[in-house]
């Protein structure tokens, strides 16, 4: 009897589970829908928070490429203001000159062009030249790092020098890249600085930055010897055309005119005598008296010189190097 009530019980449980089933599913399927639509919308608003919340979390900090070597933006130094953005605008696509600060005219700029394409195509070293009329404060070796790596000359270069003049404050700035560090080491930047200053600082600019390029293809071809130019191997300005000349000329004047005097003297058969005693009878004259008499005295006095308070034994022209960049003013 227990078991047949077991049974009865299981069935009638079941049957009345079936045939509430109907009745549920028909009933329920409105809110079954409306549930859904709300649970969709649910994950739709928390999918847009998290992407939000992601977006905030990736703009806190600087993303680097751990591949590429570290910028200066990307260690958190801001950027002057319109430093940049001037640079960048260079309508000829590739050139290794950029006249900002309209220095040149458009010959000057070919010619300054044209050689250091050469000297590019020689050694793989791109020599670059910019003027700007102001490159925004700061460090202008720094700046230069960064058009360097902004590549405004569209010429993809590794290796490379660079020479930047900036007129609101006359900063110039040597900076070097990658192999050519080691032709353009802090003795061969100082020396160029030397040379390209004496020009630059009287108003000639095409002058100066044509010794910068003749310089660059000097030094290059003295690294590609293996005998980059140091201290130990200095670099010596060469003497322009017309001093040889001039000297040549000098020097071959004063020998003819040596060989001719001794000519002349040998021909010359008169001998000066320096007294007269030649003139005078033997025993005609005689001398009885005979003193010093002191007639006047002569003092000239002059000041001692004064040391100079106001000048300095610094360095060449207020050149201060790095590892890879000479800057200074001009």
């Amino acid at each position: 009897m227990g078991k047949m009530r077991r049974r009865r019980t299981f069935l009638h449980r079941a049957e009345s589970f079936s045939a509430c089933v109907p009745v549920g599913i028909g009933k329920g399927r409105g809110t079954c829908r409306r549930t859904g639509k709300s649970f969709l919308a649910c994950a739709a608003a928390v999918l847009v928070l998290c992407l939000a919340c992601g977006g905030l979390v990736f703009a806190g900090g600087p993303a680097t490429d751990a591949g590429e070597p570290m910028t200066l933006e990307s260690v958190g130094e801001p950027l002057p203001d319109g430093a940049d953005s001037a640079l960048l605008e260079n309508p000829a696509g590739r050139a290794c000159v950029i006249d900002q600060a309209g220095l040149l005219d458009a010959e000057d700029v070919a010619l300054l062009n044209e050689e250091c394409e050469r000297l590019y195509e020689a050694y793989g070293v791109l020599v670059a030249i910019v003027t700007v009329d102001d490159f925004g404060g700061g460090d202008i070796l720094d700046w230069q790092i960064r058009v360097f790596r902004e590549d405004p000359f569209g010429m993809r270069a590794q290796d490379g020098v660079m020479l930047a003049i900036s007129m609101a404050d006359r900063d110039w700035g040597i900076q070097t890249f990658g192999s050519a560090q080691r032709a353009f080491n802090t003795y061969g930047r100082e020396r160029i600085g030397e040379i390209v200053l004496e020009s630059l600082s009287d108003g000639e600019y095409y002058d100066a930055l044509d010794d910068f390029v003749g310089l660059c293809g000097r030094f290059l071809k003295e690294a590609e010897k293996g005998k980059p130019y140091s201290s130990e191997h200095p670099y010596r300005k060469s003497v322009p055309v017309w001093i040889i000349v001039a000297v040549s000329f000098v020097a071959s004047f004063a020998v003819s005119f040596g060989i001719v005097s001794v000519w002349k003297k040998g021909m010359n058969t008169q001998v000066q005598r320096i007294g007269a005693d030649e003139y005078l009878k033997p025993g005609s004259f005689h001398l009885t008296r005979s003193s010093d008499i002191f007639l006047y005295h002569t003092v000239s006095r002059s000041p001692k010189p004064k040391a100079d308070s106001s000048s300095s034994s610094g360095g060449s022209s207020g050149m201060s190097s790095t590892s890879s960049g000479t800057s200074g003013k001009f």
